[in-house]
């Protein structure tokens, strides 16, 4: 796993299912799916800023309210996301790019830079004939 960037604080991260969500993925799952999509693990170090996010059901959608604070409560950004999926696993993917972006908007961008370029392999043409 790579090392935290420079200059990024720790996060604290608090994910809320509520009573008609229980079926959602957990507070571990959405933290593990965030670390790995930032390619480092901000919820290791001393929290600086805070995320709270809270995931219902609707009668036909999901729906997951994502806060970011910093230490004294101050609002730095917030997100709603909804799926109208069957299954609560869509909007937890989404929710976890979600969070990443808020965490560092330059990750993702970092990321698809520093990865090796892939090299494609065009089979010759067959012989005529």
């Amino acid at each position: 796993m790579a090392s935290r960037p420079l200059g990024q604080p720790g996060v604290r991260l608090s994910w809320v299912r509520g009573p008609s969500a229980a079926g959602c993925p957990g507070a571990t799952t959405i933290g593990a799916d965030t670390v790995r999509r930032l390619g480092h693990n901000p919820f290791a170090q001393r929290p600086v800023h805070f995320i709270e996010a809270v995931v219902t059901r609707e009668v036909e959608s999901y729906r997951v309210t994502i806060l970011m604070r910093d230490g004294e409560g101050k609002l730095l950004g917030s997100r709603v996301l909804n799926s109208g999926a069957s299954d609560c696993r869509p909007l937890a993917t989404a929710a976890a790019l979600t969070i990443a972006i808020l965490i560092d908007p330059d990750a993702l961008a970092r990321t698809s830079a520093d990865a090796p370029a892939q090299t494609v392999v065009t089979p010759p043409p067959p012989p005529p004939g």
